[in-house]
């Protein structure tokens, strides 16, 4: 999905924020908060995490699956080395782990207060490794911190401090945000027919079964590409509000992995991972037949699937009166 100015990825992620705070009680003051952030900071923060996962520069969006293969679990595409359900399998893998290493920074911001020895407000190396060596932190929380202590210090510009000082609190809340918007990034992805072709029987249903993977190859080395960019705009209503079945979903997914994140994220690692492997584990099922990979752009049984998307799109483009129909057309031709 694009990532143009209020809408594609930012207005399904803007959508998953507000369906996340409809479920958040609201505090004594009678205002809802989630880490003490109002929606618009919780979106803010949760959208340029998304973002960041899918830039340009220092990224790897734009990488094809033979420059980086790696890469495609993180936009839920295909590698054409592995099989339908191998494929599926990574990227379900990478989200969950996405969230896990976001309740990693978690709960180091939870002990962040045993952790500073020295009451500074940062915690540097060598609280780090005392914290760890006395079990305040344990697990992943412990390997994850340790191993990227200088990477999270850099997260946050905290006013006129140095941040060779250690991390602050307000790093590891940037990085947790910035690890959940990888996993919604990915999760968003996989809703676009442009990614993935998932069963059609309720286009709205963000538990679809997949049906198959497309492979990313703009520049046709090895395989056909097979990612039809025209399925990755997300257009809106007058009202900005998303008209896509597809899109829809994708909101109502994220929005539920992330009430999922909240509600495990305080138990236990082992506890916290069968938590979030189930729900995630729920939108990544395979159809009846299996998960097959698209890597020919001319086959006729590709082609005739995304023509019939490319018609059901259209469909709800014009029943709001919105959309590019001449550019899906240049797609059939």
């Amino acid at each position: 999905m694009d990532q143009k100015k209020n809408t594609g990825h930012h207005a399904i992620t803007k959508e998953a924020a507000r369906q996340l705070f409809d479920k958040t009680a609201t505090d004594d003051h009678g205002i809802k908060r989630i880490d003490g952030m109002e929606f618009e900071q919780y979106y803010a923060q949760l959208d340029a995490g998304q973002e960041y996962a899918d830039r340009i520069v220092g990224g790897d969006t734009w990488e094809p699956y033979w420059m980086d293969r790696d890469a495609q679990r993180r936009h839920s595409m295909a590698d054409p080395a592995k099989s339908g359900e191998e494929n599926l399998a990574d990227i379900r893998n990478f989200v969950t782990d996405e969230l896990e290493t976001a309740k990693a920074d978690h709960d180091a911001l939870k002990n962040f207060d045993k952790l500073d020895s020295d009451h500074d407000g940062f915690l540097s190396h060598k609280e780090i490794d005392r914290g760890i060596k006395k079990n305040v932190l344990t697990g992943r929380a412990a390997s994850n911190l340790k191993d990227n202590q200088d990477t999270i210090e850099d997260l946050h510009d905290d006013p006129g401090i140095d941040d060779w000082n250690g991390v602050s609190k307000a790093d590891l809340q940037a990085q947790e945000m910035r690890d959940l918007g990888r996993a919604t990034h990915a999760l968003e992805d996989s809703y676009s027919n442009a990614h993935m072709f998932r069963d059609t029987s309720d286009t709205a249903d963000p538990h679809a079964p997949v049906k198959s993977i497309n492979v990313f190859n703009p520049v046709g080395f090895g395989a056909d590409d097979t990612h039809v960019e025209a399925f990755d705009k997300v257009p809106l209503d007058g009202s900005g509000n998303l008209i896509r079945g597809s899109d829809r979903a994708a909101a109502a997914a994220s929005a539920e992995m992330l009430d999922s994140y909240l509600r495990h994220r305080d138990d236990g690692d082992s506890s916290a991972h069968g938590a979030f492997d189930s729900t995630v584990g729920s939108f990544y099922q395979p159809s009846s037949r299996g998960v097959g990979v698209n890597t020919d752009d001319d086959d006729p049984n590709w082609q005739a699937e995304r023509d019939e998307r490319l018609r059901r799109q259209e469909q709800e483009e014009r029943l709001h009166g919105v959309g590019d129909y001449l550019s899906l057309q240049k797609v059939r031709e």
